[in-house]
């Protein structure tokens, strides 16, 4: 049997940014939305960032946002300040609580004042620092809190700030550069510029915006360090992020992120010893740092020395509680080892930790589905991708636990009886709350993808939705499973509703090309177009392009169309149906030699495909080439001996052969073989109407016609302009009859249009 491990997707577990040996304060800054809109939100700005720069030296300061208070109590940081802002015309109020642990430092402070407020900034820190206590100096505390000379550039900078507070860093990017030419000393400002331009992804500018600030003041610490992490973690440029941390060390030799990262840049180049060696400085400056523990581990791993990287591993935890990296690396080190058990409770661990880690699930359900326990294999992989829905994207993971259970779905037995299992322990009513949304969700996952009850998959994942309202990755698997069961409006709406949230590319894609799919069939073929785009333009496939032909098509953009599907036959040569349909739109176009051709390729690569030779049969029909029509058609008709109904098209076709030729009594003996086939096909009963009315036979017309009108045919136009009903259209019963039911039928349209009336 096989085994895929996550080990060979990641590698290495890095971490985000070292942790610190300095004491960690968390800042909750609480403002309303209403108050930032307020024209004078910018003075707020200025607090968190005072309280940032004055301790930087001594503390690790965390900036949040709220619009209200934390309900929850929170851990982790030794540290806690909250800080409730609001604007009374042109006076700041702050009520500032502050605690260590149990212990309160602050409590609910109150301090107001006009601009400037730089003197309230100031006693604010100072009152924290003494309550603390910090050893921070009154000149450090009013440095912190000064900004530029500038009132007018010092303006600007906060209202970029608050900007960024909005996620609009483009916006706080072109206030930031305002700020510059205020005041081109600002320091402060250049700082910002790296880190908007960090948010919107222009990575080369950040680095250069830091290299202005070193230039204007080179005493600035920690600037190459954050040159190093664009370099590291934006650029995976392990050689100049390398190079910046070097230089962040030759000014601070203590800093212990630069350390460890330099050791993650040896790590990168396969220096591994060199890597120790970073990791080792760092020990001697924080021991029991787990991110260098870490460190240390993974560069024994590299040495092949797994004794010692199991150790710096079971240390990193034992330090640190709630440490992730080294747990995820000691379960890839016991799965190297083909220790089971032992990755399985890690991993286990983790999950608890972090619920939301959906790799994690991943690697569980591996184990578990190598241990034969199919149960706990699937709940961990449907959990996976209800938290990470791409994950449903092969290249992305190789890992497709249902697959490996049905034989690649050649035998669905054991997946009903894991249904059975599942649906026994829903019924038994002993599960949890968290246990029993993961048993419904894989339910409703099973149902919809591999046993096809979407009634039951809806039923699931609705009440899903109802348990775990923010799992909003359950409205993609229900607008799926809405999709699956022909419901296109609801599955529109769900489809809309994640799109709009979905964070990942594949995702993304998929929501917007379903909804292009559902407005094809809605024939609203221009805003189909646009949402097809949208998909192509984050994960171009050739599926996302033949939709996007298909749209253009229904809008008779006939050359924008022919160069989808092509574009869809270059990523996919072997599209059977991508082939099919540029024959068509060829056809549609009279360019029938050219629908010829393709319509041959799509034979070609899938034989099996017998409605091309309909197609084909059509075109044939169209140029009056009777004999190779016929000849198509019965090729077509040898093919569903054995299923009538799939033959009935081919029947029509057959009659139209000979109705074309005005060989009525041939034609109808098609159009009966058509109704034999299918006894719905409205078609057949219509055509054999008007072969009798063709012949002017008023009587068998009026008798076919009314079963056409029964079995719901509705096209009047059709009817009207047909030519083969003039010898009648002048008899009684005739036109009594398509009165009778052109009115009926507009009474059913008003109904459905008024409702209520009824």
């Amino acid at each position: 049997m096989k085994r895929y491990f996550l080990f060979f997707l990641l590698l290495l577990s890095l971490p985000g940014y070292s942790q610190s040996n300095q004491p960690q304060i968390r800042l909750t800054f609480i403002v309303s939305q209403e108050t930032l809109n307020d024209s004078n939100s910018w003075m707020l700005a200025g607090l968190p960032i005072s309280f940032k720069k004055a301790l930087r030296d001594v503390a690790g300061v965390t900036i949040e946002r709220a619009e209200a208070l934390p309900k929850n109590n929170r851990s982790g940081f030794m540290y806690e300040i909250m800080v409730v802002a609001r604007i009374d015309k042109k006076k700041v109020n702050f009520t500032v609580t502050a605690q260590s642990g149990a212990k309160s430092l602050l409590k609910e402070t109150k301090y107001s004042s006009e601009w400037p407020l730089n003197a309230t900034y100031e006693k604010i820190i100072q009152d924290f620092v003494k309550a603390a206590p910090f050893n921070v100096k009154a000149n450090v505390i009013k440095s912190g809190v000064n900004f530029s000379s500038n009132d007018i550039a010092t303006r600007y900078y906060l209202q970029g700030r608050i900007l960024e507070w909005q996620s609009m860093p483009d916006s706080a990017l072109k206030i930031y550069q305002k700020a510059i030419k205020e005041d081109p000393a600002f320091t402060d400002v250049f700082e910002a510029l790296a880190q908007a331009s960090i948010s919107l992804k222009k990575y080369d500018d950040a680095a250069g915006y830091y290299q202005q600030l070193l230039s204007k003041d080179s005493t600035w610490k920690g600037i190459y360090r954050e040159i190093g992490d664009i370099y590291f973690f934006y650029k995976d440029d392990a050689k100049r992020a390398r190079s910046a941390y070097r230089n962040e060390l030759d000014r601070n030799p203590n800093d212990v992120h630069s350390w460890i990262q330099l050791g993650y840049c040896y790590l990168v180049t396969k220096d591994f010893e060199l890597s120790k060696n970073q990791a080792s400085k760092a020990l001697s400056l924080e021991p029991g740092s787990a991110n260098a523990l870490n460190l240390a581990g993974l560069a024994c791993m590299g040495l092949k020395d797994t004794a010692a990287a199991q150790k710096y591993f079971t240390d990193a935890i034992r330090a640190h509680e709630k440490e992730i990296p080294a747990r995820k690396n000691l379960a890839r080190l016991y799965e190297i080892q083909k220790q089971w058990d032992e990755a399985r409770d890690v991993y286990e661990a983790i999950a608890t930790i972090d619920p939301s880690d959906a790799y994690v699930r991943l690697s569980l359900a591996n184990l578990y589905y190598n241990q034969n326990d199919f149960k706990k294999a699937v709940l961990n992989f449907t959990n996976a991708l209800f938290l990470k829905p791409e994950l449903e994207n092969n290249k992305t993971n190789p890992v497709q636990i249902f697959q490996f259970i049905s034989k690649n779905k050649k035998d669905i037995r054991p997946i009903q009886a894991l249904t059975d299992s599942l649906n026994d322990e829903l019924l038994g009513g002993d599960l949890n709350t968290q246990q029993e949304f993961q048993t419904r969700t894989t339910l409703g996952y099973i149902a919809l993808y591999y046993l096809t009850d979407f009634r039951e998959a809806i039923n699931q994942f609705q009440i899903g939705i109802k348990m775990r309202p923010d799992i909003m990755a359950l409205k993609f698997y229900l607008g799926e499973a809405f999709y699956a069961a022909g419901k296109f409006p609801e599955a529109l709406d769900h489809y809309k509703q994640y799109g709009e949230l979905a964070d990942d590319g594949y995702t993304y894609a998929r929501c917007h090309l379903m909804m292009g799919k559902i407005l094809v069939q809605q024939k609203l073929y221009p805003e189909a177009q646009l949402e097809i785009l949208r998909s192509i333009r984050i994960y171009p496939n050739a599926e996302s392009y033949f939709y996007y032909g298909i749209a253009l098509r229904g809008n008779q953009q006939w050359a924008e169309a022919e160069n989808a599907f092509a574009k869809a036959l270059a990523t996919y040569p072997h599209y059977a149906e991508a082939t099919m349909e540029l024959g068509r739109t060829y056809a549609l176009q009279k360019k029938y030699g050219d629908a010829l051709q393709q319509y041959r390729k799509t034979i070609e690569l899938d034989s099996t495909r017998v409605g091309v030779r309909a197609l084909m049969a059509e075109v044939y029909i169209a140029q009056s080439q009777y004999p190779e029509a016929e000849a198509e058609i019965k090729k077509g008709l040898a093919f569903f001996s054995d299923n009538s109904e799939m033959a009935a098209p081919l029947y029509e076709l057959y009659g139209d052969i000979f109705l074309a030729q005005k060989q009525f009594e041939l034609a109808r003996q098609q159009f009966q073989n058509e109704i034999s086939s299918d006894s719905n096909a409205t078609m057949g009963y219509y055509k054999i109407a008007s072969t009798f009315a063709a012949q002017k036979d008023a009587k068998q017309a009026v008798v076919w016609l009314e079963r056409a009108f029964q079995k719901k045919f509705s096209s009047f136009g059709v009817l009207d302009n047909d030519k083969l009903f003039d010898p009648i259209r002048k008899d009684k019963k005739f036109n009594d009859l398509v009165t009778r039911y052109r009115n009926q039928v507009k009474q059913e349209i008003l109904k459905l249009l008024n409702p209520q009336k009824n």
